[in-house]
């Protein structure tokens, strides 16, 4: 059989395409220039538009390149790998372009207020990243990009630049910024109380990098899967057969998968209430009562537990006894430990007990994912030396001042309250105020409704710690230099 050997495309052909490829990366580039002329409310989406440009640059200089290369070639081999290099270059360019909607959704007049500031204070104490690329989305729901923004270019370009080129534009690879693009809903773009959520998508860095330690090269883990498979499949003591051992092997791959995703989400959930407490938790079961408790976990649904067992699981682990809990017992003279303690009561009998997934590989890796959550929670906790205990105590007098319309950063003359406040007393003291309101006149939803007043008062508070922590952090370095 003959073949017949590939040619290049005609020369008209060719220049369309270059121009093509030339044009998109002199728009792209164009447009990073433009991002300049939005204001940013962190140093951070600024930092990323810069990589961005940078990479742009380059690409297009690397285009005139091979278009240059591409006259001087003298044989339809050398033509075509010059236009595959291009067409490589103007892929990578496309995929880096649609970043850039990255940026702009983090703008300031889209992001609320401080909140990416806080996310990234958070982070940096944390030791989880430098920084947080918040952005708006339309899609409802909240997420994380789990590989950093320049770990991710980083990766993509590693196999076309060389390595001077890589230097010039990333600097050295260990050396790499870790900055996470966090997207929320748009239209919740003020509901400042509900972005606790965002305490989870945090919680996937935690997570994923003690399970990259722990779990992903346990060799246990692997067995126990492989375990959980043969009983479903053989549970006979007789040695499987061929056919059976090429279910268990399918079997263990979905259990073991979905064991990793249930870790993922349950641990990012205990991670959530450990850093934020019940704020985390009532932003969550806010999010849920829009989407539906039940969905069944498996592969169509990305593994993914359902809200009913995650806000079973996370309420019991902020429930659980601890020496600095969350939950101080609450006194009858306080009517915000009691809106609260009877607001998560009425959860935990709505939730009922810890349902089990009713698929028998679902089940099984439940099962195992719980096991192993126990040693993932205590480190999760570990790394966050919070005062949580006091931080309630705090919120409590703090959600005094919002139930006065007063900013719960603006002390006045009330010498009761430390300062600054705790950020998380902060959080927690608008869902008091927000769970009292509707715990004592639960049938009044045609009253005026003041959550846009709480949550503003939330926002600025949020915003004049993280300037005032800014302020005293270069007051401290001035003074030790």
């Amino acid at each position: 059989m003959s073949t017949t050997k590939k040619s290049a495309p005609p020369p008209a052909l060719a220049v369309l395409f270059f121009r093509d490829a030339l044009s998109r990366a002199s728009h792209l580039k164009n447009e990073t220039y433009t991002l300049s002329d939005y204001e940013y409310r962190s140093p951070t989406p600024p930092r990323v538009a810069k990589l961005i440009h940078d990479i742009v640059e380059h690409g297009e200089n690397a285009i005139r390149d091979e278009w240059a290369e591409y006259r001087r070639a003298n044989t339809d081999e050398d033509r075509r790998t010059i236009l595959n290099n291009v067409q490589v270059w103007d892929s990578m360019l496309r995929m880096t372009g649609g970043r850039l909607r990255y940026i702009i959704g983090a703008s300031a007049p889209r992001v609320p207020s401080g909140l990416g500031l806080l996310l990234e204070t958070i982070i940096q104490d944390q030791g989880l990243g430098d920084g947080i690329l918040l952005r708006e989305k339309w899609t409802y729901n909240y997420s994380i990009d789990i590989t950093p923004i320049e770990q991710l270019y980083y990766n993509l370009f590693s196999g076309i630049l060389a390595t001077k080129d890589l230097a010039s534009i990333f600097g050295d690879e260990g050396a790499l910024s870790s900055t996470y693009a966090i997207g929320f809903p748009a239209i919740e773009r003020n509901n400042t109380l509900l972005h606790c959520a965002i305490a989870h998508e945090i919680g996937h860095i935690a997570v994923e990098r003690w399970l990259t330690q722990n779990y992903d090269s346990d060799t246990r883990a692997t067995s126990d899967s492989r375990a959980a498979a043969t009983r479903l499949i053989n549970p006979e003591t007789v040695p499987p057969n061929l056919e059976e051992w090429g279910e268990i092997l399918a079997a263990m791959s979905r259990i073991h998968t979905a064991r990793r995703r249930f870790l993922q989400e349950y641990g990012s959930d205990i991670y959530a209430v450990e850093l934020f407490g019940p704020a985390a938790l009532l932003s969550m079961a806010n999010i849920a009562m829009s989407q539906g408790l039940d969905s069944e976990p498996g592969a169509d649904a990305g593994y993914y537990p359902s809200w009913r067992s995650r806000l079973r699981f996370a309420l019991d682990w902020l429930n659980r006894e601890s020496p600095d809990s969350w939950l101080p017992r609450p006194t009858p003279n306080n009517s915000w430990a009691v809106a609260l303690a009877s607001h998560l009561s009425h959860i935990d009998h709505f939730l009922g007990p810890m349902l089990v997934p009713t698929n028998p590989e679902m089940a099984e890796a439940d099962r195992l994912a719980k096991q192993t959550l126990v040693l993932l929670g205590q480190d999760l906790a570990a790394r966050i030396p919070l005062k949580r205990r006091e931080s309630m105590e705090q919120a409590y007098i703090l959600a005094d001042r919002i139930a006065e319309l007063i900013p719960p950063n603006d002390i006045g003359s009330d010498q009761r309250q430390p300062v600054p406040p705790y950020l998380w007393a902060i959080l927690n003291a608008g869902w008091l105020h927000t769970i009292h309101a509707s715990e004592t006149n639960a049938h009044a939803l045609d009253d005026e409704d003041d959550s846009g007043v709480v949550n503003r008062l939330i926002l600025k508070a949020l915003s004049d710690v993280i300037v005032m922590r800014g302020f005293r952090q270069h007051q401290e370095a001035t003074t030790t230099s």
